[in-house]
């Protein structure tokens, strides 16, 4: 009937899967009411409520004389109550950013599709880096196919959103742009910290740095140097310099040479997890496998570990 209070059944949601500015406003604010809004006007009303330390339960309240109530109360922030919520309510708290945050993590949450997307060249080393990041962590972003062959990341909508023409890109939901594979992944290492892909420990955290920086200048780099100065794809795209390609090989191999070593001593290229820093080199060396500079016979360390990480689940996104 009309004007009937309409309510969604309460929900649970783990606080490590929301933005942190939120999360800790939550924290901080048992029992508040967030106003969702759209288009500047209230569309619902989260009535929440801290059940343990991990969890967060809540319900949309979205009955249209409440909502008025509320749309009154916003300018001078007075406690609001409501004869359906039997819980005292703190007040009255419009953040916008955390409304929309939250909006949009329940209409992930019911299966809707988000507007996130992620602009991905398939065969490429970095967006690869991206993708098997987010298949670790368990975390879904739809993707856009970008053609180089046909110049897609040369239209003034790519270059748009990234001037450099390169992949990948994350366009939020918002219009914000992060480009750089590895600005990407710190993006949604934020904001699911598990498992810890860039460590979990100060110590960690400074290991996984060193050797991701490593892993790519020492080896993704330079393989990738070796696929634009002599491969036959680039000709005509890029200037080519097949005695710099030389080069460049002879330091992939040489760089090999000195991580079968460092291997011998551990599981992992960062020590006994699965990191960032394997991922870095696991794409760099991927890409000089199909590219003419595979790992040599005789570097058992290194090919242990590269058969390990190209075994997991994730190496196939």
């Amino acid at each position: 009937m009309a004007g009937a209070i309409r309510r969604r059944r309460v929900r649970r949601v783990a606080l490590s899967t929301i933005k942190d500015d939120f999360s800790r406003f939550l924290r901080e604010a048992e029992g508040a009411e967030i106003v969702i809004t759209r288009h500047g006007k209230p569309a619902g009303v989260l009535i929440g409520f801290q059940s343990e330390d991990d969890w967060f339960d809540y319900r949309i309240e979205t009955d249209p004389r409440f909502l008025r109530r509320i749309d009154k109360a916003r300018a001078c922030r007075t406690r609001c109550a409501h004869r359906g919520c039997r819980r005292d309510l703190i007040g009255l708290a419009v953040i916008s950013l955390a409304a929309r945050l939250f909006y949009d993590h329940r209409r992930a949450s019911e299966g809707e599709e988000t507007p996130m997307k992620l602009y991905n060249l398939q065969a490429a080393p970095n967006p690869r880096r991206v993708r098997i990041f987010l298949a670790e962590k368990g975390i879904s972003v739809p993707v856009v196919e970008i053609d180089l062959a046909k110049g897609d990341n040369r239209t003034p909508e790519f270059l748009a959103r990234n001037p450099l023409g390169q992949m990948p890109v994350l366009e939020l939901d918002d219009g914000s742009i992060i480009s750089e594979s590895v600005a990407i992944c710190r993006y949604f290492e934020e904001l699911q910290p598990a498992p810890p892909l860039f460590g979990a420990t100060t110590l960690e955290r400074a290991q996984v740095e060193m050797w991701n920086r490593r892993a790519e200048l020492e080896v993704m780099l330079p393989a990738i140097d070796v696929f634009v100065h002599t491969h036959a794809f680039w000709k005509g795209r890029r200037p080519q310099l097949a005695d710099y390609g030389q080069l460049a090989r002879e330091r992939v191999l040489k760089n090999m040479a000195w991580l079968d070593r460092e291997l011998g001593t551990r599981e992992f290229l960062a020590g006994a997890r699965y990191s960032m820093a394997d991922i870095t080199l696991q794409c760099g060396l991927l890409l000089g496998k199909n590219t003419g500079t595979p790992i040599p016979d005789g570097m058992a360390n290194l090919k242990r570990w590269f058969a390990a990480v190209t075994a997991r689940p994730t190496a196939r996104v």
